[in-house]
């Protein structure tokens, strides 16, 4: 297996060729980072200059010290990688010293270091891990060559990722595996290649693969990309009939295509199996079909799906929901629906997302000259909210139109006091 790598840059499959031209000139930024948390060899590595001596010094200090797992090195590649590459290259150097000096000869640390390399995009340290890795004895296994396959992805190369895989179909200890077909979908749906997203899609099942929830999501996320929403219905389908219960990228990418399409029965078939398997909407799937019913004035679905969603969501997006109720309710008159949506809301010491609901209920007590239900509902938000200056303006005009002289009277003394007059 010595120099099984080299040359592979420059090589070409017939089938894959045709992608190469295209992604030549395609770059792509390493992911961002988590948020930095207080971790003081962090702080020390990020304080220290880009220097060799002074990274692998901070990092035996660390070892010697204790209290560090094994991965203790992982996120601080991932922290480094954006503000200072060359320090999480550093990182990954000392680790890779660490195995080859202590004969470590599990495959799995040296897989880790060839993904983290692609994460750097820096293919010629994978390599050398890879080649290192062999000159110690450890032979490659199916992860090792799935680590090399994504680094070349991570820089497009999907000429060498390609030879790679030839390689491991003819070998006898590291066959393509499912992650093996996944990488190859994932990179050619973020890419947009939907021919070529089926075609390795078939070519896993050929080789006895059972689709995953993530090969999926690929699938699935590709084609919403690219617009063909009846592939993403043909997968979402084929999943379900498979008994795969989908991830939160998938139902994500559901709704946004039924959204887009306005397909109001698919939605309702939608929201009836999230809640028949148990499954969560998150924040912003709630506030998407927020907007969606609202835009097709729609009160009867939004109540629906309040009910799914009111104990899983928090406060903040409850509160819109009830408020986009609400305002529906006060354009259609409908008092009585109205107020019982306000009652929910006061009741869960919630308060209005903005002036704007609260100037929809005002006018249709406006509407409906119900001036008495008015004054106990501005009596029941006193206190804990206080009026916009555009909801003065409101009342002003009302009152004005319909000569409630004593309630102007009366509100103009409360402007006075807000600052309002």
């Amino acid at each position: 297996m010595a120099g099984i790598l080299r040359g592979l840059a420059a090589a070409g499959t017939p089938r894959l060729n045709c992608f190469r031209q295209r992604l030549i000139h395609t770059g792509h930024p390493p992911p961002s980072p988590p948020p930095l948390t207080a971790n003081p060899l962090l702080a020390r590595l990020q304080s220290e200059p880009e220097s060799e001596r002074c990274v692998k010094t901070a990092l035996d200090d660390a070892v010697s010290a204790g209290q560090l797992d094994e991965s203790f090195w992982e996120p601080l590649v991932v922290s480094l990688r954006s503000s200072s590459p060359t320090k999480a290259l550093l990182v990954l150097e000392w680790k890779l010293e660490k195995l080859l000096n202590e004969y470590i000869q599990n495959p799995k640390p040296y897989s880790k270091l060839i993904y983290f390399s692609g994460s750097l995009h820096n293919i010629p340290f994978a390599i050398r891990v890879f080649n290192s890795m062999e000159s110690k004895g450890v032979k490659p296994n199916s992860a090792i060559f799935n680590s090399l396959i994504n680094a070349c992805l991570s820089i497009d190369d999907i000429v060498t990722s390609s030879s790679l895989f030839e390689i491991m179909d003819r070998s006898e200890n590291f066959k393509p595996d499912l992650v093996t077909y996944e990488s190859f979908v994932s990179f050619l749906s973020k890419h947009g290649y939907s021919n070529g997203m089926i075609n390795w899609y078939l070519a896993s099942k050929k080789a006895g693969f059972s689709p995953s929830v993530k090969l999926y999501e690929y699938l699935i996320l590709g084609f919403l990309r690219l617009g063909k929403f009846d592939q993403v219905n043909h997968f979402f389908e084929e999943m379900k009939s498979n008994w795969i219960l989908p991830n939160l990228a998938i139902l994500e990418a559901k709704l946004e295509a039924l959204c887009k399409f306005k397909d109001l029965d698919g939605i309702k078939e939608f929201l009836n199996f999230v809640n028949d398997k148990k499954l969560r909407l998150n924040e912003a799937m709630v506030e998407s079909l927020i907007k969606f019913y609202m835009d097709m004035e729609l009160v009867d679905q939004l109540e629906t799906l309040l009910d799914i969603t009111k104990h899983d969501i928090n406060r903040n997006v409850l509160a819109k929901l009830l408020c986009a109720i609400i305002k529906l309710h006060a354009n259609c008159n409908k008092l009585d629906e109205m107020e019982n949506a306000i009652k929910r809301l006061l009741d869960g010491e919630m308060i209005f997302s903005c002036a704007k609901d609260v100037d929809a209920i005002i006018g249709s007590y406006f509407r409906r000259k119900s001036f008495e239900r008015l004054d106990l509902f501005l009596d029941r938000i006193r206190g804990y909210y206080r009026l916009e200056k555009s909801t003065y303006d409101i009342l002003v005009a009302g009152f004005r139109r319909f000569e409630l002289h004593e309630r102007l009277g009366m509100l103009k003394m409360d402007m006075n006091l807000v600052g309002f007059a």
